[in-house]
């Protein structure tokens, strides 16, 4: 189950917290998810973008925070 999500930069990603420990991001006009990144601390119950820079950040059940920058060559992550 997705938790939260938000729009990244122009509206063309959307990113969310999930119950599988995982970040999504989606792409806004084909719908199909281009990363999958691992929160790693239980459920990601939210997710959000910086509005002036390509940086995320999600926090956890358990309290952790993760930040991230975002990069659209990076491939999917499957782990």
């Amino acid at each position: 189950n997705f938790i939260r999500t938000s729009f990244g930069p122009n509206e063309e990603v959307i990113i969310g917290g999930s119950e599988d420990s995982f970040i999504y991001l989606w792409d806004v006009e084909t719908e199909n998810i281009i990363q999958r990144l691992p929160h790693r601390s239980g459920p990601a119950y939210s997710a959000q973008w910086n509005p002036h820079q390509s940086l995320m950040a999600s926090c956890g059940y358990d309290g952790t925070a993760r930040v991230w920058w975002y990069d659209d060559s990076k491939p999917f992550e499957t782990d």
